[in-house]
């Protein structure tokens, strides 16, 4: 079972990158990373602590939909997880065991 996920130095997380992956605790994405796509930590229901440059699609992205944490999670409920409401009605289920987004 998989603990803790560190993504490599990349410019880019893929859509569902880490879609449906249950067993990680603590994701890390390094400050190489400048977008992240839609969903990529959607069904995580054991994350515990996200580390993430920014949040949202992409660094710099303040003023929109995108700039949230319910764009990148998904929008579809999964095991162990709640009903994040968002602005503009947008909402993402996050797990329920996750405590911290650094």
């Amino acid at each position: 079972m998989i603990y803790q996920a560190t993504k490599p130095a990349a410019s880019q997380l893929d859509a569902y990158a880490f879609f449906n992956v249950g067993g990680v605790k603590y994701i890390t994405i390094p400050d190489s990373v400048t977008s992240v796509g839609y969903a990529a930590f959607g069904g995580t229901s054991s994350l515990q602590v996200l580390t993430i440059p920014f949040v949202g699609t992409e660094r710099g992205n303040n003023n929109s939909q995108y700039a949230t944490l319910n764009y990148t999670f998904y929008n579809g409920s999964f095991t162990n997880s709640y009903q994040a409401a968002g602005g503009n009605y947008i909402y993402a289920y996050l797990p329920l065991s996750l405590h911290t987004v650094n």
